[in-house]
C-alpha cells in the first residue's frame, strides 16, 4: 500500500509542477503544493468513504520530510547570520510574547469551550503544547476544530496574499518588487550536501522516534534538523560559493516541505465530523476574517522599512501562525518566495520561533493566567 500511495502522491505532485509552471500560477499565489492538495484531496476523501482505505504517507516519512527541510533552513540560517538576523529573531520573540498575552486577555471572557478557539491554543499549534495549555476535557474539541482551522486558513491562503498584495501595489505603485515568478522543477541531484542530509535526517528520525520523551520537551526531530543544518552550514560556509550544491540542497528541501504540507492537509479527508456546529464554525470563520486584517494592517503601518515582498511574506506568516499550525505559515511564506523571490531575513527568522521557541513561551504565559 506505501508503494501505490507514493506513486499516487508522487503523480500528482508532477501534474501540479506542470500545471503551477506551464500557466503561471505563481501570479495568483496558487502554489505546488497548494495544487496539489486541490487535486488529491476529493480523491483521497472518496477513496476513504467508499473503501475506508486512507491514501496517506506513513509518519515517518513525514517526519523524515520536515526534518530534511528544517535542515535546509539551518543551512541557510548559516549563511546569512549576522546582526540584523539575531536583531530581527529577537523583535519576533517579543511580538510573539505579547500576542500570547493578548490572546489570553481576548480569550477571558468567553466560555471555557471557546477560549481553545478564540484564545492561544491554536497559536503555532504543537499537540504536545496543548498537553500543558488546554484541560484533558477539551483536547479532542481543539484536535477536531484545530484540523478545520487549517484547512480554511490554508485554502484561503491565495485569497489573502492575492488582496493584500492589492493593496500594497496601489499604495506604493513605485516600490513593489517585480515578480520572479519562480519556475520549480524539484529535480534532487545526489550531491556530496543531499547525501550528509538525508543520512543526519534519517539518524535523526529514528532517534527522536526510540527517545519520544524528547517531544515532550518540544525537541522534536525537526528541531534537531534545524540545528544539525545550522552546524553543517558554518562548518561548510567557506564552500557556499559553490552556488549550485546549494541549490540542490534547498530543492530536496523544499520537496521535504512540499511533502510534508500535502500529507497534513490531506489528513482533513479522515476526520470524523460529529463535533461540527455551525455556529462555532462561523466564529472560526470570523477570527479568521479579523486576525487576517490585523495581521496586514499592522505589517503595513508598523514595519514601513520592510520591503514590498518581505510585507508580504511577515503579514501571511503574522496571519497563519496566530490562528493555527506551523504547516500553513511554511506553506503561505513560500508561496509569497515563488512569487517575488528570497526575503531571507524575514523568512528564516520565523521557523526557529514558531517551530521551537514558541512552544516555551506558550508555557510561561499560559502558567500567568
Amino acid at each position: 500500500m506505501f508503494i501505490i500511495n507514493l506513486f499516487f502522491y508522487s503523480l500528482c505532485i508532477i501534474i501540479a509542477v506542470r500545471l503551477v509552471n506551464h500557466y503561471q500560477l505563481q501570479k495568483l499565489f496558487i502554489s505546488i503544493p497548494y495544487l496539489t492538495v486541490l487535486i488529491t484531496l476529493p480523491i483521497t476523501f472518496i477513496v476513504f468513504k467508499l473503501f475506508q482505505i486512507e491514501l496517506t504517507l506513513p509518519v515517518v516519512i513525514q517526519r523524515f520530510a520536515i526534518t530534511i527541510f528544517l535542515f535546509s533552513i539551518g543551512v541557510q540560517i548559516a549563511t546569512i547570520l549576522n546582526k540584523r538576523y539575531v536583531k530581527r529573531i529577537i523583535y519576533l520573540s517579543v511580538i510573539t510574547i505579547i500576542s500570547l498575552f493578548l490572546l489570553n486577555l481576548i480569550a477571558i471572557p468567553f466560555p471555557e469551550y471557546l477560549q481553545v478557539i478564540v484564545g492561544p491554543s491554536m497559536f503555532a499549534f504543537n499537540i504536545f503544547m496543548i498537553n500543558h495549555v488546554v484541560s484533558l476535557e477539551y483536547r479532542d474539541f481543539l484536535l477536531y476544530w484545530n484540523s478545520i482551522q487549517m484547512f480554511f486558513v490554508f485554502l484561503t491562503t491565495p485569497v489573502f496574499l492575492f488582496l493584500s498584495n492589492k493593496i500594497l501595489i496601489n499604495r506604493y505603485p513605485d516600490v513593489k518588487d517585480p515578480p520572479i515568478l519562480l519556475k520549480e522543477n524539484l529535480s534532487i541531484k545526489l550531491t556530496n550536501e543531499n547525501i550528509v542530509s538525508m543520512m543526519i535526517s534519517i539518524v535523526i528520525v529514528l532517534i527522536t522516534m526510540k527517545l519520544p520523551v524528547l517531544n515532550h520537551l518540544f525537541l522534536h526531530d525537526f528541531v534537531f534538523g534545524l540545528i544539525t543544518g545550522f552546524s553543517f552550514g558554518l562548518f561548510q560556509k567557506k564552500f557556499f560559493s559553490q552556488h549550485e550544491k546549494v541549490t540542490h540542497l534547498h530543492q530536496m528541501g523544499n520537496l521535504g516541505l512540499y511533502i510534508f504540507i500535502i500529507s497534513t492537509i490531506n489528513h482533513v479527508a479522515f476526520v470524523h465530523h460529529t463535533l461540527l456546529n455551525l455556529s462555532i464554525l462561523l466564529v472560526v470563520i470570523i477570527k479568521t476574517i479579523l486576525v487576517a486584517i490585523i495581521s496586514f494592517l499592522l505589517i503595513y503601518y508598523a514595519f514601513t522599512t520592510l520591503s514590498h515582498k518581505e510585507k508580504l511574506v511577515a503579514s501571511v506568516a503574522g496571519w497563519t501562525f496566530i490562528l493555527n499550525a506551523p504547516v500553513v505559515c511554511m506553506h503561505g511564506m513560500r508561496t509569497v518566495v515563488t512569487t517575488y523571490g528570497p526575503a531571507p531575513y524575514m523568512l528564516l527568522i520565523i521557523p526557529p520561533i514558531i517551530l521551537w521557541v514558541v512552544n516555551y513561551f506558550h508555557i510561561i504565559v499560559s502558567y500567568l493566567f
